[in-house]
C-alpha cells in the first residue's frame, strides 16, 4: 500500500468500527505501507509479536496492550481525538509486564506519538500526524520502530539532563541569593517551580500550560510573577487557571505560597530549563536544588558537620578493627569498651562535632558548658516554632 493511499483511506475511516477493529485494521494497513509483517503473519502463536497482549498491572488488575513486539515496541490505540497523554500513562503501567520495550507508541488514527523507553537515557518523543506521514523522516521513524529501535535511542543520558536542569536552577538560586532573597523561601519557591515542570511532563498539568506562563514572563515579568501565584493557588485549591482545569494537589507543597519575584534573566533561564525533557530528570534534583539554594555560610556549616562526623566515624572504625590484630584482641574492641574508656582523641572528635552543630543552631556558648536540660528545652522550642509555622496557614476548604 502506498502511503498516500493510506492517508486517503484513514482520513475519515474508522467511524463505524469498534476501537479494537479500527486499531487492528489501521495497524495492518500501516504494516503494508512500511513493508512489515502483521502479528499473525510473523508470529501465529503470539509468543513474541501479537495483538491484544494480556498483561497484569502493578496493582494486580488485568489489561491489554493493543500491539506488542518483544524487544521492539508496545503500541496503544485510542479513538480519534482521544487524550494520548492518558494513553501513554496507561501503556507505561504495562511496560514492566511487557518486558520494558525500548519504544512505547500511542496513536488515535490521526496522530502518532513515539516515546523512547531506553534504560538510563533521556526520553525523547517523536510526534507527527496522519497528514505528515508521507514525509521521509516520519516514515523512517516508523520503520525504525519495527526494524531498528536503537536508531531512535537518544544520545543524552538521564544524568546529563538532570545535571543541566540542576545547573540552570542553581543559576536562578544564585541570582536570587545575590539580591538578598531568603534562602529557605527561595528553595521552597524553586521546588514549587520544579514540581510544575514534572507535573506537566507527566500529564498532571495540561501540556504547554507552563510554557504559556513563561511566554507572558518574557513580555512582562511582573505579570509573570502574578500568574505564578494564581497557578499555585489553583494547584492548592483545585479549580481553573484561565480556561484550563487544574486538579487539587495535596501533600502540602503549595500550602504556603510566597512568590520570590523573578527578573528577565531568571525567566529566560527558567524557560531554557523548561525546554528540557522533564520526564527524564531524576527527582533527586529536589534535594540538590535545596542545597544549592542555601547561602554559602549555611553550606559551610553543613560541610563542617559532615567533616566532623566523617572524622569521628573513620577514627572509631580504625580503633574497632585495627590491622594485623589477633582475634582475641578484636573481641575486646567494642563500642561499649571504647566509650567506657573515652580516650582523649575520642573526646576531642566529639567536641569538634558538637561545636559544628552548635554553630549551625546559632548557640553561642561552649557545648561542654551547657547542661542537658537546657539543650532539650532549646530543641523543644525550636520544633514547636517550626511546627507552628508549617501549620499556621488556614485551610480555606475547611
Amino acid at each position: 500500500m502506498h502511503v498516500h493511499e493510506f492517508q486517503a483511506r484513514w482520513r475519515d475511516a474508522g467511524a463505524g468500527l469498534t476501537e479494537r477493529a479500527a486499531a487492528q485494521s489501521h495497524f495492518g494497513d500501516l504494516c503494508r505501507v512500511l513493508g512489515q509483517p502483521t502479528p499473525p503473519e510473523a508470529d501465529p502463536t503470539g509468543e513474541f509479536y501479537t495483538f491484544e497482549k494480556r498483561v497484569t498491572k502493578l496493582d494486580g488488575a488485568t489489561g491489554f496492550a493493543d500491539v506488542w513486539w518483544r524487544g521492539r515496541f508496545a503500541w496503544e490505540y485510542k479513538g480519534r481525538g482521544a487524550d494520548l497523554e492518558a494513553a501513554y500513562r496507561q501503556l507505561s503501567e504495562y511496560r514492566e509486564a511487557l518486558e520494558n520495550p525500548p519504544l512505547l507508541v500511542v496513536c488515535d488514527l490521526d496522530r502518532f506519538v513515539v516515546h523512547t523507553n531506553f534504560t538510563n537515557t533521556a526520553k525523547h518523543v517523536y510526534r507527527f500526524s496522519l497528514s505528515e506521514l508521507d514525509r521521509p523522516e516520519h516514515l523512517t521513524i516508523l520503520r525504525n520502530v519495527f526494524t531498528d529501535p536503537n536508531a531512535l535511542k537518544p544520545g543524552v543520558t538521564v544524568a546529563q539532563v538532570t545535571e543541566t536542569a540542576a545547573r540552570q536552577f542553581g543559576e536562578i538560586a544564585g541570582r536570587l541569593r545575590g539580591r538578598g532573597a531568603d534562602p529557605r523561601q527561595t528553595a521552597h519557591f524553586l521546588v514549587q517551580l520544579l514540581f510544575c515542570l514534572f507535573a506537566e511532563a507527566t500529564g498532571l498539568l495540561p501540556r504547554g500550560l507552563f510554557g504559556q506562563v513563561l511566554g507572558i514572563g518574557r513580555r512582562d515579568p511582573e505579570a509573570f510573577n502574578r500568574q505564578l501565584e494564581h497557578l499555585f493557588l489553583a494547584m492548592r485549591e483545585g479549580g481553573y487557571f484561565g480556561s484550563s482545569e487544574i486538579a487539587h494537589f495535596n501533600g502540602g507543597l503549595f500550602a504556603q505560597i510566597d512568590i520570590v519575584p523573578l527578573e528577565p534573566a531568571d525567566i529566560a533561564t527558567l524557560a531554557d530549563a523548561a525546554a528540557l525533557d522533564w520526564s527524564s530528570v531524576e527527582p533527586a534534583i529536589f534535594g540538590t536544588l535545596f542545597e544549592r539554594s542555601l547561602d554559602p555560610h549555611t553550606r559551610a556549616q553543613r560541610d563542617e558537620i559532615a567533616a566532623g562526623a566523617k572524622a569521628l566515624d573513620v577514627a572509631r572504625r580504625f580503633w574497632l578493627n585495627p590491622p594485623d590484630t589477633d582475634e582475641k584482641t578484636l573481641k575486646t574492641r567494642t563500642l561499649t569498651n571504647l566509650y567506657n574508656a573515652r580516650p582523649t582523641w575520642l573526646a576531642n572528635l566529639h567536641a569538634r562535632l558538637d561545636r559544628a552543630v552548635w554553630a549551625a543552631y546559632g548557640w553561642p556558648e561552649d557545648p561542654g558548658a551547657t547542661d542537658e536540660d537546657t539543650i532539650l528545652g532549646r530543641l523543644l522550642a525550636l520544633n514547636l516554632e517550626r511546627g507552628s509555622s508549617r501549620c499556621g496557614a488556614p485551610d480555606k476548604r475547611a
